[in-house]
């Protein structure tokens, strides 16, 4: 409820919320609104003023997970009675209803540091404070609390530490007590790197500076690099010149053969209005050969992965176009006519997919074989129990 994570947040969290989080209830949630005047007609909730109670929640297109996130949010506010439409505008539409606070509800994301700072400033500080239709670049709800603003100065100018404790704690309790923005989840820093040709990355055995490429940290990164064993330590310009690669790799693994062949597809998100995602895309991909999809943020990229293998959820809907696996053994097989059992062992047996949001499946820090035999034991132990995996 801090919005802290844990554990790395855990030396930050006052004691009175060390160990308390949030809980499903709905029963005291009604408590609380016919508490503050609400009230029911049938199941719809009713404001003060006998009003229902709606809103809009928004992220933008293509960004799935976020999609994914709100129509959770979503379905779960109904049990309150609550009515709640899921928007998907276009990302520079968004970008702008958030700065300027022309929206109802965003789910967003914030900024961190070593310190807690960072969070609570983005969410609660004064001194981001702009007028509604104004952007602002940050507290983009407008919170506007003195004591909030007052705290997070006293913690950024304190001294020593005891004055900063005092303030962290002012600000935690503003925050649990006002709620001015629901935390619903932590988002590790991730990366990915490869030591073919260079060696000294941060790791789980060496993990100097954070390792997300899009931090300042990646300077320091770049300066603890040393060439790989199979290099030759020779220089050219600035940079440093691989060996020659061995014999075997000069011949192209790449074949004549089509592998993947998707012929005119679509996707729409089924939302008020529209949103075609995914439009009338052709393309071949061929057996051993490697194909990068590059664009902007919400052109699609991610939902024609996600189509492409049946992985999509509401309210997205493929509306038209085929996609033909070529197997090895000679069959072309239409993914889309597939059936769920089908498709399951399709999945299981003919592709696989790495998820954008990499650290919810694999820790990329630690080996994939190791990783994958603790989720098989914790699904096998989960089946003998009885329990879904």
């Amino acid at each position: 409820m801090t919005g802290l994570p844990t554990p790395a947040g855990d030396a930050f969290i006052n004691q009175e919320y060390q160990g308390v989080n949030y809980e499903v209830d709905v029963d005291g949630a009604r408590a609380v609104l016919e508490e503050a005047g609400y009230a029911w007609e049938g199941d719809a909730l009713m404001n003060p003023d006998g009003e229902a109670v709606t809103f809009t929640i928004q992220v933008p297109q293509g960004w799935n997970d976020y999609v994914t996130g709100i129509s959770l949010i979503a379905d779960s506010v109904a049990a309150l009675g609550v009515e709640a439409t899921v928007a998907t505008p276009d990302v520079d539409t968004w970008w702008a209803d958030r700065s300027n606070g022309d929206f109802q509800a965003v789910l967003n994301w914030t900024d961190t540091g070593a310190t807690p700072y960072d969070i609570y400033s983005n969410i609660m500080d004064g001194r981001w404070l702009m007028p509604v239709g104004e952007a602002a670049n940050y507290n983009f709800g407008r919170y506007d609390n003195p004591k909030a603003t007052e705290a997070l100065n006293a913690y950024a100018t304190a001294t020593d530490d005891a004055s900063r404790a005092t303030a962290l704690e002012e600000v935690q309790q503003i925050f649990v007590e006002d709620v001015p923005a629901i935390p619903i989840g932590t988002r590790p820093f991730i990366s990915e790197f490869n030591t073919r040709n260079y060696v000294g990355w941060p790791s789980d055995a060496d993990p100097y500076v954070n390792a997300d490429p899009t931090q300042p940290t990646t300077v320091k990164i770049l300066t603890s690099l040393t060439p790989a064993s199979d290099r030759r330590p020779l220089r050219w310009g600035r940079g440093w010149h691989p060996a020659p690669p061995p014999a075997q790799f000069k011949e192209t693994c790449v074949t004549s053969d089509p592998l993947l062949t998707i012929d005119g597809f679509s996707v729409v998100y089924d939302v008020e209005p529209p949103v075609e995602a995914v439009r009338d895309v052709s393309l071949e991909l061929a057996r051993g050969e490697i194909l990068g999809l590059a664009g902007e943020s919400g052109c699609g990229k991610t939902t024609l992965a996600y189509g492409v293998q049946r992985l999509l959820k509401a309210p997205a809907v493929i509306t038209g176009g085929s996609v033909v696996f070529h197997d090895a053994s000679g069959d072309d097989v239409e993914i889309n006519a597939l059936d769920e059992d089908q498709m399951r062992a399709f999945r299981w047996d003919k592709v696989s997919m790495v998820f954008q949001g990499a650290m919810n499946a694999l820790n990329p820090v630690l080996a994939i074989g190791s990783q994958a035999r603790r989720r098989l034991h914790d699904a096998s132990a989960a089946h003998v129990e009885g329990r879904a995996p």
